[in-house]
């Protein structure tokens, strides 16, 4: 009976002269080293694939990218996200297009207050000018009164004077409106 290597490929007679030449002979070793490596990484990426079919709704495991999308068909915690997403989107819908159409009334209202304090602004405006012009009237007709008044009192003044120089240029009267004549210059 012979005994194989299976890292060399060589044939040894007895398996105590097969696990000598394992364990002593440096080339052996070196593609022993070399297949555990291999294998390591054969581990390895077994692991990282494993992992990389995961179900991100339910995070179940998957060995392999079919068995994976065929659960996604079925995975009950995919089609409630995928179902309230949706219900999400109908409702923003709506609640988008209320929105756009508060916003229209809100400026539309807004839009017809700016017309109402524009347009009682401007009634003001126009009250606060004719009172103006009414209380300007005022001023100077009260003005023009006091102006006539004066007037008159100098005329009558003027009268009263000129009466008295009249006076005493007619010499028999001129003792007569000599007292007249100090009351109006007084006055």
């Amino acid at each position: 009976m012979s005994f194989f290597c299976d890292f060399c490929k060589n044939t040894f007679s007895t398996k105590s002269i097969l696990n000598f030449h394992q364990k002593s002979t440096r080339y052996c070793i070196e593609l022993q080293k070399e297949k555990m490596s291999v294998e390591n990484e054969k581990i390895s990426e077994s692991c990282i694939s494993h992992i990389s079919y995961l179900c991100t709704y339910c995070k179940k495991e998957f060995t392999t990218n079919s068995n994976l999308q065929g659960h996604l068909k079925k995975c009950k915690e995919k089609i409630i996200k995928e179902e309230a997403e949706k219900s999400n989107e109908k409702t923003s819908k709506k609640t988008r297009i209320k929105l756009e159409s508060q916003k229209r009334e809100y400026e539309e209202k807004l839009e017809s207050q700016k017309r109402e304090y524009e347009e009682k602004l401007e009634s003001q405006k126009r009250e606060y000018e004719k009172q103006k012009r009414e209380n300007e009237e005022k001023c100077m007709n009260k003005i023009d009164k006091i102006r006539r008044e004066y007037e008159e009192k100098i005329e009558k003044q003027l009268e009263r004077q000129q009466s008295v120089i009249n006076a005493i240029h007619n010499s028999d009267e001129a003792f007569k409106y000599k007292d007249m004549l100090i009351i109006t210059i007084t006055e």
